[in-house]
């Protein structure tokens, strides 16, 4: 399993072990998802793509996080996968993001209806990435 779910008092705490950054922030878009409705059930019927620019990789996740749960909230955007195209330093020392979204118009019926998220926070945030290139992501989803 690529993201797990660790223990937390009143919130969702989310951990992401996957073989590159890139595909650290796609599966937190995964794990961000799953906790919402049944990720498995939406399917590829349209896309949006995304662009996020951050002074750091924290601030990076957490307005990547952030603009998935608008889509879904404002749009009522379901996702069935995310494609990170690019993760990249920034000329200005900060972090740039561009992906495109799959997904089509969120249906409870269809998809189910899990816990609703609020936010995304900073709180236990934590990214990490080992010798081999493993990256390794903690946050916690506000519900």
């Amino acid at each position: 399993m690529v993201y797990e779910f660790l223990d937390h008092k009143s919130d969702v705490y989310v951990r992401v072990a996957s073989p590159s950054l890139s595909r650290a922030f796609e599966d937190a878009a995964a794990a961000a998802f799953e906790v919402m409705l049944e990720q498995g059930s939406v399917r590829c019927k349209k896309t949006i793509d995304l662009r996020v620019d951050a002074t750091d990789l924290e601030q990076l996740l957490y307005m990547w996080v952030d603009r998935l749960l608008y889509h879904f909230d404002a749009e009522g955007f379901a996702l069935a996968r995310a494609e990170v195209r690019s993760l990249r330093r920034a000329r200005s020392g900060g972090f740039s993001l561009s992906a495109r979204l799959h997904g089509e118009d969120y249906d409870p019926e269809v998809h189910g209806q899990k816990v609703g998220v609020k936010a995304m926070t900073y709180s236990l945030m934590r990214i990490s990435r080992g010798a081999s290139g493993r990256a390794e992501l903690r946050f916690v989803l506000d519900i």
